[in-house]
């Protein structure tokens, strides 16, 4: 018969390669049209499975989003300190200054404006929860 989709396990492959190409795409830029169509192609199969295949135990109403969304930032904050360390090496140390400067500033700004926009739609689909 169908079975419920095991969210952790196939979201940890799915950020494992998100930080995979987000490493390298420094490093290899020529690895990224690779990246992408692993993307899409992911996301047509996921999609299709989750559709047609599988068949849900439960409704988290969109609860797992804040969760992966921290793990994404995260992946984003890896990627930034791996192209730090390249420019390092590289030599290229006004870039890289930069780049440790600004850069996991900006995401941690980002990532607290997303989590006040998400806590409050959190908060009303719990007391609808509550309700139902």
């Amino acid at each position: 018969g169908p079975r419920t989709p095991r969210y952790g396990f196939e979201m940890g492959h799915v950020l494992m390669m998100y930080l995979i190409a987000l490493a390298f795409a420094i490093v290899s830029p020529m690895l990224l049209p690779f990246s992408v169509a692993w993307f899409m192609f992911a996301w047509v199969a996921w999609r299709h499975n989750l559709n047609y295949v599988s068949q849900r135990k439960y409704e988290s109403g969109g609860l797992m989003w804040i969760f992966l969304f921290s793990r994404i930032v995260m992946c984003m904050v890896i990627g930034q300190l791996f192209t730090f360390c390249v420019l390092v090496v590289k030599g290229a140390y006004w870039q890289a200054f930069l780049t440790i400067a600004f850069m996991p500033a900006l995401t941690a700004r980002f990532y607290r404006w997303a989590q006040t926009k998400s806590l409050c739609r959190t908060a009303c689909l719990a007391e609808t929860l509550l309700v139902l």
